[in-house]
């Protein structure tokens, strides 16, 4: 169960990771996004790194069923974190004034279920 600011955050303005909460093999990686209609707001996706025997390793978008406590933790902790930047996605449609960047997330890579 760890958080993860990484070092690889990406630049583009409309595809910009913010942070990644673990537990064991599942990550939740949070993004702050621009709609086309230019919105802001701030997503997650799933994944599941996993090694063979033989050392090769890799990420999956693909779960067990025995994945199911640490996917429920990260959704929670990844759910937790976007509510409490008070960015939810209908506000940012209407007003349009409230510009995401590493910043201003508290917890983000510059300092992540609306």
């Amino acid at each position: 169960m760890n958080d993860s600011n990484g070092g690889k955050a990406k630049k583009s303005d409309s595809n910009r990771y913010i942070k990644t909460f673990r537990n064991g093999a599942v990550a939740a990686n949070i993004f702050a996004r621009q709609a086309p209609g230019g919105f802001d707001y701030l997503d997650f996706g799933l994944s599941r790194a996993w090694k063979t025997k033989n050392g090769k390793d890799g990420y999956s978008q693909n779960f067990f069923a025995k994945n199911r406590d640490a996917l429920l933790d990260v959704i929670d902790r990844a759910c937790q974190f976007i509510e409490s930047q008070g960015i939810e996605t209908t506000d940012a449609q209407r007003s349009g004034e409230r510009k995401i960047s590493a910043e201003n997330v508290v917890g983000g890579a510059g300092a992540g279920c609306g």
